[in-house]
């Protein structure tokens, strides 16, 4: 009898754990679904459900809570990541959801969750829902997903969809996938589909998959499209090609097409396909054309082949281009050409250039070229321009030049600067010189800084200095500072960065 109340007792305890067990995982995955739901519902922009919609035609939405207001996509997509793959059964569920908004939330967050379940119910999505959003975020999402199975769904639906967005959607998707099969479709749509930017996505699409059948249609969308943006994007597609078939088409379009970006794009692209035949178009087109971002590009390749008339042409854009920020291109090309020539030329718009943006780019070209005559200059940048980027820059090129004075500038900048992200800035210049002075202001920086960046910035600088005085204070950091960023770098320099 006490065997048998035993067996009993233990039959008992192991069905209870059953249920317990059972009710603990249905806890938790009801859990999970309702929080996917809300997070869907939230992005959907909280539509009323059938219930909501009859209490206010009977004038009783006074008994409806109010909803919250909805936060940022991108917030909403980082908690869905985080879920992961558990949420892929509540997503697959809502896909049918009777409210439009709901059903392309969910296949849109099915992107980002990764799950090859969703590849089904998604084709099946694109292929019989109404809603023209529904059918665009499935393709979209089953172009992430990266799966053959979406080929010849998507394919259908590149030919037979009636709303332009959802092909544009479908052949940017086939592009991703990589399938030869698609090559065919692709073509047709580059030549055939009404909408502009279809034949512009088939376009590159055809780039990505790196079939030469591609060429002579895109060189015929190039020559004949009447979109600029059909024309620049096969002008991107037969740059990844490689077929030496596109130099002379489009060479033709650097010296004639009307659109300045399809211009600009040409010029890049065939210095990748023919440096040799690509040299005097070049010049000619950075000579004669009228649109200054042609005549940057046409430069920039040229200086990237090796021309030696690269750097009078780059000094005649940096010295009489009335555009800020091609001034600022033709300075940063100047710098990757190396030349010392540019020197004077560069300190001189850092002296007198109207553009901060380009006074700055000025500065750090001057830190990388390495010369000595800089050094003045910089020093007096620093010191009295008025844009702060400005000053930041001539900061690390004087530290790039090896100038002594630079640490003093540096901690003039952490402990006066009035603008919080250039204070951050110096911190990270002071680590990175490594010189131990600096430890008692960062030190400083750590604690009373109101900015967080720049408290962060502080800890990492002395993480980076390895001084055994900076230990207590980041401690301190770590119990007691109000930002969970600064206490959690105070943490990671506390365990990697010990003298």
């Amino acid at each position: 009898m006490p065997r048998r109340r035993k067996i009993i007792w233990l039959a008992v305890l192991l069905v209870l754990a059953g249920v317990i067990g059972g009710y603990y995982w249905y806890w938790q995955s009801t859990a999970v679904d309702c929080k996917v739901c809300e997070l869907v519902y939230e992005a959907a922009g909280y539509p009323g459900s059938s219930m909501e919609k009859r209490l206010k035609e009977w004038k009783l939405d006074f008994l409806l809570r109010e909803k919250p207001k909805p936060r940022k996509w991108d917030v909403i997509e980082d908690e869905l990541q985080a879920i992961g793959k558990a949420a892929t059964p509540c997503l697959v569920s809502m896909l049918k959801d009777e409210n439009d908004k709901v059903r392309s939330s969910a296949a849109a967050f099915l992107r980002i969750v990764g799950d090859a379940r969703a590849v089904d119910p998604l084709i099946q999505a694109l292929k019989k829902d109404h809603d023209s959003d529904v059918r665009y975020f499935s393709a979209v999402a089953l172009g992430e997903l990266g799966d053959k199975r979406a080929v010849d769904p998507l394919i259908q639906a590149l030919q037979i969809d009636k709303e332009g967005e959802v092909r544009e959607a479908v052949a940017e998707a086939l592009g991703k996938l990589g399938d030869k099969r698609a090559v065919e479709p692709l073509i047709q749509a580059l030549q055939k589909d009404e909408t502009d930017r279809v034949r512009s996505s088939a376009a590159e699409a055809l780039g990505k998959l790196g079939d030469n059948k591609a060429v002579e249609p895109l060189i015929q969308a190039l020559q004949k499209d009447q979109k600029w943006l059909v024309r620049r994007d096969s002008v991107y597609a037969l740059g990844k090609l490689g077929d030496k078939r596109a130099i002379e088409p489009l060479i033709q379009a650097l010296q004639t097409d009307k659109n300045h970006d399809v211009r600009r794009v040409a010029a890049s692209t065939l210095g990748k396909l023919d440096g040799k035949k690509a040299v005097e178009p070049l010049m000619k087109a950075f000579k004669n054309d009228e649109a200054g971002t042609v005549r940057l590009s046409a430069a920039v390749v040229l200086g990237e082949l090796g021309d030696e008339r690269a750097f009078d042409s780059l000094m005649q854009l940096l010295q009489k281009e009335t555009t800020g920020w091609i001034r600022r291109d033709a300075a940063i090309a100047l710098g990757k050409l190396g030349d010392t020539r540019a020197v004077e030329p560069l300190i001189q718009v850092l002296q007198i250039d109207k553009d901060d943006e380009v006074r700055s780019h000025a500065a750090e070209v001057l830190g990388n070229l390495g010369d000595k005559r800089a050094v003045e200059p910089l020093m007096k940048a620093l010191q009295n321009d008025e844009a702060s980027r400005v000053r930041l820059s001539a900061t690390f090129a004087l530290g790039e030049l090896g100038d002594e004075r630079v640490f003093n500038s540096l901690m003039q900048m952490l402990q006066k600067e009035t603008t919080g992200w250039i204070r951050g800035e110096a911190a990270i210049a002071l680590g990175l010189l490594g010189d131990k002075r600096a430890v008692e202001p960062l030190i400083q920086a750590l604690q009373k800084d109101k900015y967080e960046d720049v408290r962060l910035q502080a800890s990492l600088a002395l993480c980076n200095i390895g001084d055994s005085r900076a230990v207590e204070p980041l401690i301190q950091a770590l119990q007691k500072d109000k930002s969970d960023v600064v206490r959690g770098h105070a943490s990671v320099a506390l365990v990697l960065c010990q003298p």
